[in-house]
């Protein structure tokens, strides 16, 4: 079993939606995103530069160290850089621990 904690943050303008996320900062992170996005989010450390891909409905994206895995109020997965989302949320003090294995 593994117990991952997903943080939740609110967005500060209208609509105030709230979210759900994890900031990739380390190895252990990346577990822990692999497995709560069930793999559409995977680790790739091949060339040790620490990088993580997203396939989204657009392309693929990159998350580097510091930035953040999002998941909206309809379920989807998406990249945020770290001072778009500093800017675009507030962290609220509520987080979720649950256990996610890989499908």
């Amino acid at each position: 079993m593994t117990i991952i904690t997903i943080h939740k943050a609110v967005k500060r303008e209208e609509p105030k939606e709230i979210i759900e996320f994890i900031q990739f900062d380390n190895l252990d992170d990346a577990g822990a995103i692999e497995r709560w996005t069930s793999l559409k989010a995977r680790y790739d450390d091949s060339q040790h530069k620490d990088l993580i891909y997203m396939r989204t409905d657009e392309d693929l994206k990159v998350i580097g160290r510091g930035d953040y895995i999002v998941k909206d109020k309809n379920g989807v997965f998406y990249p945020y850089k770290r001072n778009a989302f500093n800017v675009t949320y507030d962290i609220l003090p509520e987080t979720i621990k649950a256990d996610y294995n890989l499908p």
